[in-house]
């Protein structure tokens, strides 16, 4: 899939993140889903929330997500064991949410073929979209790296450059965080990566995560 840059026109983005028991979707599983769902005006950097959420997901009988992965992100079997729900339940609701919207996220990518190989799995289908490409938070913020700013464009960076806080591999405080850089980067993109640009998207109050 290709990586769509800023929206031209008004539309949603569902930017979507999962926390998962390892890196290969063929033996591994999501085990937390997160999302919210923005719809852009005509000034694309302005936006409302529709809506947001968050899952744990229940594992199959027999499958143990790996220590090194419950270390990143704080899977706990005992919490999962009280909270968890059902997959088919959760994609089900999710992808309703998703319907006519764009896929989107820091690492879409990733994101995606874990959902894919899962809802393979449940016999689950992608819903219709507005646009089939994948909105990649990373993307824009390349022109930071270029101009020196940051030395990459991982979340934790961006996070750490925009006074965000730290990563927490929670999905729903880490996907909460994208939407705010996502929501910079666009204002950016529209005015221009001049220094006093970078510094007010530095200082802007966060609208969409409350740092903990």
């Amino acid at each position: 899939m290709l990586t769509r840059s800023i929206p031209k026109t008004p539309q949603t983005v569902t930017l979507t993140d999962l926390e998962t028991g390892g890196l290969n979707q063929r033996v591994h599983y999501p085990i937390q889903l997160a999302y919210i769902k923005l719809v852009h005006s005509h000034d694309p950097y302005e936006m409302q929330v529709d809506c947001t959420s968050e899952f744990k997901l229940k594992l199959p009988d027999g499958y143990v997500v790996p220590e090194q992965a419950a270390k990143v992100n704080g899977y706990k079997p005992e919490i999962w064991a009280k909270s968890a729900v059902d997959r088919v339940t959760a994609y089900k609701e999710y992808l309703s949410v998703l319907a006519w919207s764009c896929f989107g996220g820091q690492n879409p990518g990733f994101d995606h073929k874990f959902l894919d190989e899962d809802f393979y799995r449940l016999g689950l289908e992608w819903p219709r979209l507005s646009y089939y490409g994948l909105v990649a938070v990373d993307s824009h913020a390349r022109m930071l790296r270029l101009l020196g700013y940051v030395e990459n464009v991982k979340q934790e960076t961006l996070c750490r450059f925009f006074k965000l806080g730290e990563q927490t591999h929670d999905a729903l405080d880490d996907i909460l965080q994208c939407a705010e850089i996502y929501r910079r980067l666009l204002w950016l993109e529209c005015l221009g990566f001049t220094d006093t640009n970078v510094q007010t998207a530095v200082d802007m109050p966060s609208e969409l995560y409350k740092k903990k």
